[in-house]
């Protein structure tokens, strides 16, 4: 999924912010995304849809300032998210393995 694209088709098939933050929750790709940047776990999920909602929104404002998906179709703006997305998926791959491996692959520069 491009991010551009998937952000763009929200905001034409939805007026409000609700909607527009309801279907980045129904999209596996975007949901995907913006869970992972906006640093939450795979169990957010199991939560109440609306709890979820709230979090998502309230994560948005205190990382990129404000909740608006409008403001997610600038670039500057979604190459924080798509930075924060790899940063953080890649933290996560790194915390899967033993501290010897992550000791390793620090000794052998990265590879």
């Amino acid at each position: 999924l491009n991010v551009s694209t998937g952000i763009k088709d929200l905001l034409a098939n939805s007026s409000t912010s609700t909607g527009q933050w309801l279907g980045v929750l129904g999209s596996a790709s975007l949901r995907a995304v913006f869970q992972t940047a906006l640093g939450f776990s795979s169990s957010v999920g199991q939560v109440d849809l609306d709890q979820q909602l709230t979090a998502f929104k309230s994560r948005a404002r205190a990382v990129f300032g404000t909740d608006d998906l409008k403001t997610f179709t600038d670039s500057a703006v979604q190459d924080k998210l798509i930075r924060l997305y790899m940063v953080r998926s890649e933290a996560a791959a790194a915390s899967g393995s033993s501290p010897a491996s992550r000791a390793l692959s620090l000794l052998q520069g990265g590879r």
